[in-house]
């Protein structure tokens, strides 16, 4: 047995050594052979991961393309509809009626002065205890305050709702655009298969392109209707009533001197009534909204279950009567450009009815928005965007109200420096009526009037625009609202 295993092994041994050769060149053709599968298998999966990366590099940049088209054009539709925030909030607090009543009864006072001046008897002075006209400068006073203080929640609530609104419709067309790409693709794999699925063009189209106009219309104007519509007119109740409350012992005709601590200590207050007090009563009353985020009440509509359909058969009937009215009307109603669909669009015949599916669109991103609009980041980004306008208001309305022009402060130093007295930074501290009204004086010359309209100019660069868009918990939540790369 032994012997027989031997002979096998020297035959084996004899048979490797007579082909060693080619024994050896199989060995070397099979090392290669697996080192090409192995080779080819690591570029193969070196090229999946390329086109892996590929692929979502591609979806990174269209994502930032989508992302950043839609921040964009939030920009301008802010700047677009400021004119037509500015016709609203004038329209709900007007002061030209009370200063037209103070001009007509000082014109009638001075008529009658002048007249008993020519019959030889002196002319009583004017009397400060004029119950009608300290009620006038009243109202003046607390329409001016309340106009400062109206516009500044009235552009906060604006911009961030236009800004979640223009990024949820920059979401369906990134959406749209990505479907498109990927039915591209499988058509390129599938030749033949229908080349109708690619026939709605490129998918770098404008924000909201799925949608008929009339549809995204109705989508913006069912929350701006309301904002600037009622939720506005709430708004200013409760800011006047506040004001009222708060400036209760400051009068026109006495307060000879306003300090800047004590003006803006005055409009904290107001701030603190208007989202603290006035939420808490309504919550007490049971408003939910009020209980969780006060200022919601102003801008959710809590009746707006209205249907698509609804709400651009009234944006159309609004443009239809702004157009109707008298020209000044006309003027004050309506937007800027009409290819602008935030604003409000030219006179034209009702439009037709939404599809059923252009109303389930509308619907659906409404109560996506509502959702959001209730979410705590909402409160917080609102809080914020707040926050930052106030600071501007407050150092803008110190610049321009409360510092002297650079001639008196050079004045009051020569002053200062020929009494042998260091020369102190001395603050202005104007009359009340010349902080609410027009004056002669050039560099106070209606000072609460010319900051609503710095804050409401539609131009480039506006500063309120730039700053609040630029908040970290406003960008947190328009990126939440756009979404994530597909």
């Amino acid at each position: 047995m032994l012997a027989t295993g031997l002979d096998h092994l020297r035959t084996a041994v004899r048979f490797a050594h007579r082909h060693r050769r080619a024994i050896a060149l199989s060995c070397v053709a099979a090392a290669a052979v697996t080192c090409y599968c192995k080779v080819q298998a690591a570029l193969k999966e070196a090229e999946a991961i390329q086109a892996e990366f590929a692929e979502r590099s591609a979806k990174e940049r269209r994502f930032r393309l989508y992302l950043g088209r839609a921040r964009a054009e939030c920009r301008t539709a802010i700047l677009n509809f400021l004119p037509t925030l500015r016709s609203r909030l004038y329209a709900t607090a007007d002061i030209s009626r009370p200063v037209r009543a103070l001009k007509a009864l000082r014109q009638s006072r001075d008529a009658a002065a002048s007249a008993q001046g020519e019959g030889g008897d002196p002319a009583p002075p004017p009397s400060e205890e004029d119950p009608a006209e300290a009620e006038l400068w009243d109202e003046v006073k607390v329409t001016s305050f309340t106009r400062l203080l109206l516009s500044m929640y009235a552009f906060s609530a604006l911009n961030l709702m236009l800004r979640l609104q223009m990024h949820i419709l920059g979401r369906y067309s990134y959406e749209e655009a990505s479907e498109l790409l990927k039915r591209e693709a499988g058509q390129k794999q599938q030749p033949g298969t229908g080349a109708g699925a690619g026939a709605g063009g490129g998918g770098e189209r404008g924000v909201g392109a799925s949608l008929p106009m009339d549809a995204r219309r109705a989508f913006l104007s069912s929350t701006y209707e309301f904002l600037l519509g009622d939720g506005l007119r709430a708004l200013a109740a409760d800011v006047e009533a506040a004001v009222r409350t708060c400036s209760a012992d400051w009068h026109c005709q006495s307060k000879l001197a306003v300090g800047w601590e004590e003006l803006a200590g005055m409009l904290r207050r107001v701030r603190a009534e208007v989202e603290g007090g006035v939420g808490g009563a309504a919550a007490a009353a049971g408003d939910a909204q009020a209980a969780q985020d006060p200022l919601l009440r102003y801008i959710i509509n809590p009746i707006d279950e209205l249907p698509a359909a609804a709400a651009a058969a009234a944006a159309a009937e609004s443009a239809a009567a702004a157009a109707a009215a008298p020209p000044d009307a006309a003027a004050l109603s309506s937007g800027a450009s009409p290819a602008n669909p935030l604003q409000r669009p030219p006179a034209q015949p009702p439009s037709p009815p939404l599809s059923p599916r252009a109303q389930g669109q509308v619907r659906m991103m409404l109560n996506e928005t509502w959702d959001v609009v209730e979410s705590p980041n909402f409160s917080l980004a609102m809080k914020d965007c707040l926050d930052c306008a106030f600071d501007v208001l407050y150092r803008r309305m110190r610049e321009r109200v409360f510092t002297p022009p650079a001639s008196m402060a050079a004045a009051a130093a020569a002053a200062a420096a020929a009494a042998g007295r260091p020369a102190a930074a001395e603050e202005a501290r104007p009359p009340l009526a010349a902080v609410v009204t027009a004056c002669k004086d050039t560099w106070r010359c209606c000072q609460l009037a010319a900051l609503v309209a710095e804050l409401l100019d539609p131009a480039e660069g506006n500063q309120y625009v730039e700053l609040t868009g630029g908040l970290l918990s406003v960008e947190d939540l328009c990126r939440a609202a756009f979404g994530q790369p597909q």
